[in-house]
């Protein structure tokens, strides 16, 4: 037997992908790492941003090992984050004597 899943992507996956969602046939038993994989093999210019996407099934975080069922809606945004990596580097200012205070 075969599950129908209904996507709905973010809205910077949305113009990648050319639609805001897409539904997808998967086979019985299917986990949502067997999505993602078909999502890559069926969109290859989404595959480089689909190890970074954040799932929620039904409303609530999933992992790739949950197991799908039919009619479910899964949504894929990619997660939104700021700053660097490094740590702001401070500048030296050097003491020339005397007192602060």
């Amino acid at each position: 037997m075969a599950l129908t899943v209904n996507l709905r992507f973010s809205a910077a996956l949305a113009q990648s992908a050319g639609t805001p969602r897409l539904q997808m046939f998967l086979l019985e038993g299917a986990t949502v790492g067997d999505l993602l994989d078909q999502l890559a093999s069926a969109q290859p210019h989404l595959s480089a941003r689909i190890p970074h996407l954040v799932v929620a099934v039904a409303g609530r975080h999933a992992g790739r090992d949950e197991r799908l069922h039919d009619g479910q809606e899964v949504v894929l945004v990619m997660p939104a984050a700021g700053g660097t990596h490094s740590q702001p580097t401070l500048p030296t200012v050097p003491f020339t004597g005397g007192s602060a205070w």
